[in-house]
């Protein structure tokens, strides 16, 4: 047996499925001004700054809500976001309908650069966010 795991049907399984489903769903009974008001965030508590990912429970809740124009203020990543959470959503439809499609997310070639390209988008956001927010800039 290698030591390699077997991840077909992780991204377009039914777990995933299920998290996306509960997180547009809660998305759907808190608005974002009704949203819980605890700081999760330690960068935020720490420095003061939102870090590259503050905003996006509030985003995805606006365009859950239809306030296109607020969740790009809360943080333009909820659109690309809450598109992720339709796909998993649909994630065991999307298996019977275009098993490709799996195929194409477990290849390394394309997920692994396609998660590092969201991320230093992100951390590219964040500190441009950090420098426009920043005293003195």
């Amino acid at each position: 047996m290698s030591g390699r795991h077997d991840t077909r049907g992780v991204l377009l399984g039914l777990p995933a499925c299920l998290l996306a489903i509960g997180i547009l769903g809660l998305s759907l009974v808190w608005s974002p001004d009704t949203l819980p008001g605890v700081d999760l965030c330690w960068f935020h508590r720490l420095t003061g700054f939102p870090c590259p990912g503050c905003g996006l429970s509030h985003a995805i809740s606006a365009i859950s809500h239809g306030a296109f124009g607020l969740a790009w203020r809360y943080h333009p990543f909820g659109y690309v976001f809450y598109a992720i959470l339709l796909f998993l959503a649909a994630g065991p439809a999307v298996r019977r309908a275009a098993p490709g499609v799996e195929r194409l997310l477990h290849n390394p070639r394309v997920l692994v650069p396609a998660v590092w390209a969201l991320l230093a988008s992100m951390i590219l956001f964040g500190i441009g966010r950090i420098a426009v927010l920043a005293p003195g800039s």
